[in-house]
């Protein structure tokens, strides 16, 4: 945990020097999706959901600065699913079908704007 602790701090410093810089926001993002997925595997869903709100919140900010970037959509639609299952696992059963129901939304329209691309038809 430390080493991902540790690229979440690198991330941190990279993203407040550049806030605009989306390709910095998309490296925080996963970084913080490292550190919630190793608390979630050790039933620390307190501290999985906190990394996985902070992924969501930076996800959206990445797709609001890059619309058109696929990579960032399909980056939210992952945080929507990370935050839908802790939220399940939690029993926030409404909180979990609105991630659920985002996440299936953004996948819908990646499979609709290029039927042929394997990864986001698996995302469904």
């Amino acid at each position: 945990m430390t080493a991902y602790e540790e690229g979440l701090s690198v991330c941190r410093r990279l993203t407040a020097r550049e806030p605009a810089n989306v390709a910095w926001l998309s490296k925080l993002a996963r970084a913080y999706h490292r550190v919630g997925v190793v608390h979630e595997r050790r039933g620390e869903l307190a501290l999985a959901r906190a990394a996985f709100d902070e992924t969501l919140a930076i996800d959206r900010r990445a797709v609001e600065q890059a619309p058109g970037d696929s990579e960032h959509q399909m980056n939210l639609a992952q945080a929507n699913y990370d935050v839908a299952r802790v939220r399940a696992a939690e029993g926030q059963r409404a909180e979990a079908r609105e991630r659920f129901s985002e996440a299936l939304a953004i996948d819908r329209r990646l499979v609709a704007q290029d039927p042929s691309n394997a990864r986001w038809r698996a995302s469904l």
